[in-house]
């Protein structure tokens, strides 16, 4: 008796949008940037009163 092993890959719904050719061409556009612009602490204090104009 022989076992048949068969593997699968499963998406949820709620992800399959970033499966698209759009939304990878957008990540690969975030990850490019992220590779040039080194990261900073964030201001929230000035975050806020940007918002707030």
């Amino acid at each position: 008796m022989a076992v048949e092993i068969k593997t699968t890959e499963v998406i949820p719904d709620d992800e399959l949008w970033l499966h698209t050719p759009e939304a990878k061409e957008a990540l690969d556009r975030a990850l490019d940037w992220s590779a040039w612009n080194s990261r900073a602490e964030t201001d929230l204090n000035q975050v806020g009163r940007m918002l707030s104009r």
